[in-house]
């Protein structure tokens, strides 16, 4: 579940990286460019979405269309509300197999150029850092979930985020990182 790096990103090199463990397991992408948390939200709230494809595991990386300048911008105590109800409303759902689902949360990743993109700036790189990562840092602790940190993993590797996305490598990278921790939760 998230915005745009999951809608057009690293799911299919998740399923990849999956099949090559021999792991019985399917990779429902669930993204959905341009979508702040609070869409998110009232996305999860009216969709089927959980029910529909009853998952044992969910990976939610949200919040980088909150940081952006325009009418997306999302205040800080907003973005932690709605990932708290988000969370709630993933820990709710009744499995089919009576399962309490297991969810794996992620940092979200750094803004690199943002020279040709008008609706990121640097207020938007520095809440990244300042806010919104240790917000979510803060709702995996305060909900026991497993943090996978992405914003982490490409401070080191700028090249491969070009502005807000990341390059084809990025993606196979973060999906490397989503898979190590996945396991732990296998």
């Amino acid at each position: 579940m998230g915005d745009s790096l999951t809608a057009n990103g690293y799911p299919y090199w998740l399923q990849k990286k999956v099949r090559e463990n021999n792991i019985k397991a399917t990779v429902i992408n669930r993204g959905i460019n341009g979508h702040t948390s609070g869409e998110y939200l009232h996305y999860l709230k009216r969709s089927n979405s959980l029910k529909e494809i009853d998952p044992d595991i969910v990976l939610l990386q949200l919040g980088t269309n909150d940081i952006r300048i325009d009418t997306d911008h999302t205040p800080t105590d907003h973005f932690i509300k709605n990932m708290n109800q988000i969370i709630m409303e993933i820990s709710l759902y009744h499995h089919s197999k009576g399962k309490k689902l297991k969810i794996l949360i992620s940092t979200i990743t750094p803004i690199n150029d943002i020279r040709h993109i008008s609706t990121f700036n640097h207020e938007s790189i520095r809440r990244v850092k300042d806010e919104i990562n240790p917000a979510i840092e803060e709702i995996a602790k305060r909900w026991r979930l497993i943090l996978v940190d992405n914003y982490r993993l490409f401070l080191d590797h700028m090249d491969l985020v070009p502005d807000v996305h990341l390059s084809e490598e990025g993606y196979m990278r973060m999906a490397e990182n989503w898979f190590k921790y996945l396991k732990m939760a296998i």
